[in-house]
C-alpha cells in the first residue's frame, strides 16, 4: 500500500492541473499499478514454477535411485537354494563289549608331582 501511495504522491506532485486532468493521472496510476501487478504475478508464477521444477526432481532422482538400489540388489546374487529335507537318521546296533578306557594301575604309575617337588 505504501509503494502506491508513494507512486500516488510523486505523480500528482510531478504533474499540474493544466497539464493532466484528474482522469488521465487516474489512468496513469491504473497503469503502473497494473504494471506492479503483472510484474508481482509473473515473479511468483515464475518462483512457483521453480519449486515445482526442484520437487519434482528431487522425486524423479529419489525413484531411479530405488529402481537402480533394487535391480543391482537382486541382479548378481544367485537364488538362495531351496533347504534339503531333514534325513532320517539311522540306529546302529552297537554289539562291541564295553570296556575301560584307561587302565587304573598305569594311570596311578604316571601320576607325579608336576611342581617338582
Amino acid at each position: 500500500m505504501i509503494p502506491i501511495s508513494l507512486l500516488v504522491f510523486s505523480l500528482s506532485g510531478c504533474l499540474t492541473r493544466e497539464e493532466y486532468s484528474q482522469e488521465d493521472i487516474q489512468a496513469l496510476i491504473d497503469e503502473e499499478v497494473e504494471k506492479k501487478m503483472e510484474q508481482f504475478t509473473s515473479t511468483k508464477l515464475e518462483r512457483c514454477r521453480e519449486e515445482l521444477i526442484a520437487e519434482a526432481s528431487r522425486i524423479a532422482d529419489s525413484i531411479l535411485i530405488d529402481e537402480a538400489y533394487f535391480e543391482r540388489d537382486t541382479f548378481l546374487r544367485p537364488m538362495k537354494p531351496e533347504k534339503p529335507e531333514k534325513p532320517k537318521i539311522k540306529i546302529l546296533k552297537d554289539t562291541t563289549a564295553l570296556r575301560q578306557l584307561f587302565d587304573p594301575r598305569k594311570v596311578a604309575e604316571n601320576e607325579r608331582d608336576t611342581t617338582g617337588k
